[in-house]
């Protein structure tokens, strides 16, 4: 009887703790469903058009790589949650919602992603993380705002816009997909604000009649604050296979000069069947503390309280202005001309970027744009999130215009990262390469796998994506593969990666780890 009362009394200790663990062997949710603690998924879980499922703050949902028990949706071998009904992803800055692979050597395109088809009801992803998948999310035909979450390391698109889809994309860290950070096809038109893209092999991918909204400070029904931050990506930072032309206004390039912003950019000036982007004007001053913050789970309010690192992370919103951030560019959008024409490919990869200057792109006559309208109010629906950099661009904006006719570009790249404190830097911290000053990697030795002998055998046409870690000293502390090709080519890559050489990464002067990628190419 002894014995018996203390198996009960155990039973009823840890039944809590089996509650926060649940394995799903693939599901259809036609109600309200509510998921927290930890999640790992083996099937396909389906949100029918009646069903809801909201996820609590802080729960993780893992994918076993691999691995469909349902052999069902679009990737028959790979789990993913299909939503046909509504997806409430809420988490908190410092306990996001986790998205991710399950196995503990994490590949990019180990599940394939979220998809929402066909969604007629607001479903919302707010402070989520979402990586390893084929897409990260897809989106066709539905009702969704993406907003303040990290959508990284995944193998084909951070976002994949398609079918008429016209979602809200705010504040978001997409970096790191292996193809692009955004992908638009099919007529769809996303709505882009206040985003941080960056270090994927293309930034924003337009393709066929779609469109993209990424700033439009005319004051009509497209109006958009813009405030992206699209650089630094492997390729091209815009791809515009589409003939529409692309709104892209005061946004941030990294670089203040017209042609290399220009270069990064495939559009007319590449191809006359495409539309041309309309970058201008851009962003000459801006900030990327706040996704530092969204990679921390910082509260930027905290952050800026102290003069060191915050320590304890505490629940609240990303702001949204950047009041030092407003464009002094001049409000033009000529974009360079008369420039040999690249071949249509659909697959770009830019081999040799075309080479311009600022004196070419000045020769060719400016055209003053169409003054913009100070007494009408009226703004796109763009979100709730985005009022208060609304607000702060409509208070500056006639001052910045004003100011826009003398100012004389810089032909050089900026430095980014303006900080708003000083804060004292964590020793043991790894930051990621665009947090560095001067925002970039410095190689000092590189070293190509070693082909030889049997290694030949097995050469593959494909990428091959390391994720590597730097020391203080430079040297290559630990890396790891993010996308292989075969073992025998990820081996010899691995392996080179380790005997990299960088000069040492500093953040505000001083030595600090870092975290960049290495990609080696087989042809």
């Amino acid at each position: 009887m002894k014995n018996l009362l203390i198996i009960i009394l155990t039973s009823i200790l840890f039944i809590p703790a089996f509650a926060q663990r649940q394995v799903i062997d693939g599901i259809e949710i036609s109600n309200d469903q509510h998921w927290k603690g930890t999640i790992v998924i083996r099937g396909d879980v389906t949100i029918t058009p009646t069903g809801r499922l909201t996820i609590d703050s802080g729960t993780k949902i893992l994918f076993e790589p691999n691995v469909d028990k349902k052999k069902s949706g679009t990737d028959k071998t790979r789990s993913g949650i299909i939503v046909r009904g509504t997806l409430v992803a809420k988490g908190k800055i410092s306990e996001k919602i986790v998205f991710t692979s399950a196995a503990e050597s994490k590949r990019m395109n180990d599940w394939y992603g979220i998809e929402f088809l066909h969604v007629k009801s607001q479903s919302i992803i707010d402070y989520c993380m979402i990586e390893y998948a084929f897409n990260g999310i897809v989106i066709k035909n539905s009702k969704i705002q993406v907003s303040n979450s990290i959508i990284r390391y995944n193998f084909n698109s951070g976002i994949l816009v398609e079918t008429k889809s016209n979602p809200k994309i705010i504040n978001n860290f997409i970096s790191e997909n292996d193809y692009a950070g955004i992908i638009c096809r099919i007529g769809a038109e996303p709505i882009l604000t206040n985003n941080l893209v960056t270090l994927n092999r293309f930034g924003v991918v337009i393709l066929d009649i779609s469109s993209v909204n990424m700033g439009s400070l005319n004051k009509d029904d497209k109006y958009n604050p813009g405030n992206n931050k699209i650089l630094n990506n492997e390729e091209y930072n815009v791809y515009n296979h589409s003939s529409n032309n692309i709104l892209a206004e005061n946004n941030a390039w990294g670089s203040t000069s017209i042609a290399v912003i220009s270069d990064n950019h495939y559009d007319r000036k590449d191809d006359g069947k495409y539309g041309e982007i309309d970058f201008r004007p851009f962003l000459r001053r801006y900030s990327l503390s706040q996704y530092d913050n969204l990679l921390r789970g910082i509260n930027p309010q905290q952050r800026r309280a102290q003069t060191t690192a915050s320590t304890a992370p505490i629940e609240a919103a990303i702001p949204e202005s950047e009041e030092e951030s407003i464009s002094q560019e001049e409000p033009v959008t000529e974009t360079t001309r008369g420039v040999e024409a690249k071949p249509s490919i659909a697959v770009p990869i830019k081999t040799e970027k075309q080479k311009t200057s600022a004196q070419t792109i000045a020769a060719v006559g400016k055209k003053e744009k169409n003054s913009k309208s100070t007494t009408s109010s009226q703004s796109s629906p763009v979100s709730d999130q985005v009022k208060q950099t609304e607000t702060s661009i409509k208070a500056q904006e006639e001052k910045v215009l004003a100011a826009a006719t003398t100012t004389e570009l810089e032909n050089k790249d900026f430095q980014t990262d303006v900080q708003p404190t000083v804060e004292e830097i964590d020793d043991d911290r790894v930051l990621l390469e665009l947090f560095l000053d001067g925002g970039k990697k410095n190689v000092i030795k590189k070293v190509q796998p070693a082909i030889k002998g049997i290694v030949r055998n097995f050469i593959q046409a494909g990428f091959i994506r390391i994720e590597v870690i730097v020391a203080k000293d430079g040297s290559v502390e630990s890396a790891r593969i993010l996308k292989g090709v075969n073992k025998v080519l990820d081996n010899a890559a691995l392996e080179a990666a380790k005997q990299f050489k960088y000069q040492p990464g500093l953040k505000e002067g001083k030595p600090v780890r870092f975290q960049t990628m290495e990609v080696f190419r087989f042809k």
